[in-house]
């Protein structure tokens, strides 16, 4: 439980304290180990992302404080923003386009983009290839570059094969089988070897190979290719270790990429192949 001190009592983000003339007014509550730590203003991500921080905090203050306690707010919010590395101009555009009523009109269905684009941010590269887009009527949203936390070996125990991604399964002649599942590679290897045991080689190449050449499958061997919970990331990664690998087992080519990727994919395959003639060499 917890009570009113010194006219005041804390209730999620609002502070609630007495006036002088009886009545309750408000503001924003911050706990006493709050830092004012927010994205940085430096930071290599695009000005949009980071304008929503600034816009996210300013309606807060705009819904949670009253009259009185608003411009104090504001005045604490400015001094933040200059904390975290936010320039003075940047800073009076988010006012201002909090504080401006704008039309919330709904766009009429004809008026959709066509499609939407996903591009990680390169600040020299990435804003012009959205306005190209647009001129087609493709909106386009940005992803933020993996942080230095995602580039050093994880603290956690590895996963092995508990975990949704790509995979690889071996045969004893030198094919492989290349899938992807979202549930965790163990469980859909495990429906491989339930189809061997049981002949169903219909419903698995793995399986059909094994029966028909009477091959023994390298179960032990089977190895994480990537690692993925998103469906079309999961089908697209799959569908180029497909065709980049030789000697597969699939009976497809898996999911049907743009022609685009052909010219990728080939020089990527002729330089596996030149890194294996060396490796053999050697």
């Amino acid at each position: 439980m917890e009570t009113e001190k010194d006219n005041r009592i804390p209730f999620l983000d609002i502070l609630i304290y007495r006036k002088g003339n009886g009545r309750l007014g408000h503001s924003v509550y911050r706990k006493p180990t709050h830092t004012d730590l927010y994205l940085n203003g430096r930071s290599h991500l695009h000005p949009s992302q980071k304008a929503a921080v600034m816009s996210t905090l300013i309606h807060r203050a705009k819904s949670i404080c009253d009259s009185e306690s608003l411009p104090k707010e504001l005045l604490h919010l400015k001094k933040t923003f200059r904390q975290n590395g936010h320039n003075g101009r940047d800073i009076s555009k988010a006012l201002k386009r909090a504080f401006t009523n704008h039309n919330t009109a709904t766009k009429e269905e004809g008026e959709k983009p066509i499609a939407f684009a996903g591009l990680p941010f390169v600040s020299t590269v990435s804003c012009k290839i959205a306005r190209i887009l647009k001129r087609h009527d493709i909106k386009t949203y940005f992803r933020p570059p993996a942080k230095l936390r995602n580039q050093l070996v994880t603290a956690k125990d590895p996963c092995g094969l508990m975990t949704p991604g790509v995979y690889q399964i071996p045969c004893e002649c030198g094919q492989v089988y290349v899938g992807e599942t979202g549930r965790t590679i163990a469980t859909r290897m495990k429906e491989h070897q339930r189809h061997f045991r049981l002949g169903q080689p219909e419903k698995s190449a793995v399986a059909e190979l094994s029966i028909s050449r009477d091959h023994a499958i390298r179960w032990e061997n089977t190895k994480v290719l990537c690692r993925g919970d998103r469906f079309w990331e999961r089908l697209t990664k799959e569908a180029i270790l497909i065709r980049t690998t030789t000697d597969t087992m699939n009976r497809g080519a898996g999911y049907a990429l743009s022609n685009s990727w052909k010219p990728v994919l080939k020089y990527v395959s002729e330089a596996r192949e030149k890194r294996r003639e060396k490796a053999d060499q050697s």
